[in-house]
């Protein structure tokens, strides 16, 4: 059953992420019309972003099946490596020592988007943390 989540998820996400990225100003339009240069800020973010969101729902997903299966820890290590070992640094590296500035900040969002759902789906694949955590008392 999760196996079906996690294919809904990531190609539903992804659609709207492919959607998102083709209407990118338009969607930040909705919030802010009348700022021409937030809608062009906005839209950059967004077309860097749009295209992890099934990513995004893999690890959610994943995420959300370790917890169930009572494996919480698992699930909250996960964040913190993909967080503090992955997200913060890389943003501190892209947008000080190199020529994207702001812009490496949003990227290293979407790199570490990336880890983290390649990190929970090899998890979720080796199934070990089933043996660990259900069934125990």
């Amino acid at each position: 059953m999760a196996r079906y989540g996690l294919g809904i998820i990531f190609f539903g996400l992804s659609f709207f992420g492919v959607f998102f990225f083709i209407f990118a100003a338009e969607a930040v339009g909705v919030f802010v019309p009348n700022d021409p240069a937030v809608i062009e800020r906005g839209a950059v973010f967004i077309k860097i972003f749009a295209l992890t969101f099934g990513i995004v729902g893999l690890q959610q997903v994943a995420n959300g099946v370790f917890r169930g299966a009572g494996n919480t820890l698992l699930a909250m290590m996960v964040a913190i490596v993909t967080l503090w070992v992955f997200r913060f640094p890389l943003a501190y590296i892209l947008s000080h020592h190199t020529r994207l500035d702001e812009l490496g900040i949003w990227w290293a969002f979407s790199l570490s988007n990336i880890a983290a759902g390649i990190i929970s789906l090899l998890i979720y694949q080796r199934k070990d943390w089933v043996r660990r955590q259900v069934g125990k008392s």
